[in-house]
């Protein structure tokens, strides 16, 4: 199986400007029934925003609603950026 047999098409992909808050992020993940969402400016990719980023911040206390979540997580990935982003809950 090839990879352009399951990916959504780009007018199917949730996305969300890197200034969203993390709450509002959640909301859409659950609303959308999807694990990421693809953070953008403009046209352009800065980051991914993935389900598990969500559950870390929050099990590892770095999100809280009085506290900003600031990912530190840069992978390979050229849209891993949107990482250092900093997300009000």
């Amino acid at each position: 199986m090839l990879l352009q047999d399951v990916f959504r098409r780009e007018e199917e992909v949730v996305t969300m400007p890197p200034d969203g808050s993390l709450r509002h992020a959640v909301l859409k993940m659950r609303e959308e029934n999807v694990g990421a969402i693809v953070i953008t400016q403009g046209k352009k990719v800065v980051g991914i925003l993935t389900d598990r980023d969500v559950a870390m911040a929050l099990a590892l206390g770095s999100a809280t609603p009085r506290k900003p979540w600031r990912g530190s997580r840069s992978g390979g990935c050229p849209s891993s950026t949107a990482r250092t982003t900093s997300w009000a809950w």
